[in-house]
C-alpha cells in the first residue's frame, strides 16, 4: 500500500510538472502585443534582425522580444533589445546580470533623465565594455504605458495590477549605443533614437 501511494504521489508531481510547463508555453502565446512588431526603419534609422538561439529564447522564457541593431546614414549604430510579457514578470529582470555573466565590464552606473517634448524619461546609464571597446547602455522598465527605470517600482506594480484583475504588459527596454568619440557624443545619439522609439512603445496593441 505505501508503494503504491509513493508511486502515485511520483506520478501526480510528474502530471503536474507537465501541466504547468505546458501552462507556462500558453500564456506566453497569449499575449496580445507582439513586440516583435517595433518597425525595422524607426526615422533615420534602419535596422537588421539580431539573432537569438533556441537556448537563449528558453532562458528568457519568451520568444516575444526584438533584438536589433539600427544604423543610419552616418555610420551611428544603435542596439535595441526589448522584452515582453503580459503575464511572466520574470522576463524583465535587470540586464546588468546579463552584461556582467557574459564577459562585459561594468564600470559605472549611474541614472539619467532625459527630457523630450511633454516628457522626461528618467533611465539607467551604464559604462560598459570589454578592453578599449566601451558603451553607453541606457535601459528601463514599462508597465502598461507607464515608464521607470526602477525595477522592484515595475514588480510591485504589476504584482498590485495583476490582483485586481487589471493586467498590464511589461517591458524591459535596452539601448547600446558604442562609444567612437565621446561618452556624451553617444549619450547624444541614444537620445535621439529613443525620442523616434518612445511615440512606437506606447502605441496600443493589436488585438
Amino acid at each position: 500500500m505505501k508503494k503504491h501511494w509513493v508511486v502515485s504521489s511520483f506520478l501526480f508531481v510528474i502530471v503536474g510538472a507537465i501541466s504547468f510547463h505546458f501552462y507556462q508555453m500558453q500564456r506566453v502565446e497569449k499575449d496580445i502585443r507582439d513586440i516583435r512588431e517595433i518597425p525595422m526603419e524607426i526615422g533615420e534609422w534602419k535596422a537588421s534582425d539580431v539573432a537569438v538561439s533556441d537556448h537563449d529564447y528558453e532562458i528568457l522564457e519568451t520568444r516575444n522580444l526584438a533584438l536589433r541593431q539600427y544604423r543610419n546614414k552616418k555610420g551611428e549604430s544603435v542596439d535595441l533589445f526589448v522584452i515582453y510579457s503580459e503575464t511572466n514578470r520574470r522576463v524583465c529582470h535587470p540586464p546588468v546580470v546579463c552584461l556582467i555573466g557574459s564577459g562585459v565590464s561594468v564600470t559605472k552606473t549611474t541614472k539619467e533623465s532625459l527630457s523630450f517634448p511633454g516628457q522626461t524619461l528618467t533611465v539607467n546609464r551604464l559604462l560598459a565594455g570589454e578592453g578599449k571597446s566601451q558603451n553607453v547602455v541606457l535601459y528601463w522598465y514599462m508597465l502598461g504605458k507607464e515608464f521607470t527605470n526602477d525595477y522592484f517600482t515595475q514588480q510591485i506594480r504589476w504584482v498590485m495590477k495583476q490582483a485586481t484583475g487589471k493586467g498590464l504588459g511589461g517591458a524591459m527596454v535596452r539601448i547600446i549605443v558604442p562609444i567612437s568619440k565621446s561618452e556624451e557624443e553617444s549619450l547624444i545619439t541614444a537620445k535621439r533614437f529613443i525620442g523616434e522609439l518612445l511615440p512606437i512603445l506606447t502605441q496600443e496593441p493589436h488585438a
